[in-house]
């Protein structure tokens, strides 16, 4: 699924929505901006992603990170709930999965559901 599916999902469901297309693109913005949820695309098996989502957090610990991969294990996905993680979920996933993730992910920052 590309950018601009999640893209339209998330403005859908009223959100703003700001991509990057690589990491350090992504952890410049996250340094000077604030963003209620933090998506992050893995592309392959292993957490590749770990060495962003370590920085994202050390900047801003406050909003929830969620993770949609192309590639389910369960070492990634252990391991990515060990640095924070909130949601972790496989890129092949119905859109009710990926609204009832989303609603779970904003829920646990604010204490309430932000999508209501």
């Amino acid at each position: 699924m590309s950018s601009g599916y999640y893209r339209e999902l998330f403005e859908a469901l009223g959100l703003k929505v700001s991509t990057c297309t690589t990491p350090e693109a992504a952890l410049a913005r996250l340094a000077r901006e604030t963003f209620e949820l933090v998506v992050i695309s893995q592309k392959g098996p292993g957490l590749d992603a770990r060495p962003f989502l370590a920085r994202s957090m050390e900047l801003d610990p406050r909003p929830p990170v969620m993770v949609v991969t192309r590639q389910f294990d369960v070492r990634s996905h252990d391991e990515a709930v060990l640095l924070g993680v909130a949601g972790y979920l496989p890129e092949l996933v119905t859109v009710q999965e990926i609204v009832q993730v989303t609603r779970t992910c904003l829920k646990l920052e604010s204490g309430q559901d932000a999508l209501s």
